[in-house]
């Protein structure tokens, strides 16, 4: 549960003026370099646009995690595959 320090609920979406609410949510992130997933994120999602804001203290768990990752972590592989666009013809 996240204490009311934490909670974004009720703040303002700097983008659109939308209300934020509190969820939970699994998400990437680039640290150092290194992408990782996370499950169960905190974070405040505009009700409006969608747009996401992440505590400071989030933000400093996932650093933490990254640099820590232990026996728990799980490390799936997955395909990468570039976008390209097809040539048209002239």
């Amino acid at each position: 549960m996240r204490s009311k320090r934490d909670s974004l609920k009720g703040e303002t979406c700097e983008h659109c003026g939308g209300l934020l609410t509190d969820v939970t949510l699994t998400e990437s992130f680039r640290v150092r370099g290194r992408l990782i997933v996370v499950e169960d994120v905190p974070l405040g999602l505009c009700t409006s646009c969608g747009e996401k804001y992440f505590p400071a203290a989030v933000l400093k768990r996932v650093e933490t995690m990254a640099r820590i990752t232990g026996p728990r972590a799980q490390v799936p592989r997955a395909p990468v595959l570039p976008y390209r666009r097809r040539k048209t013809a002239t």
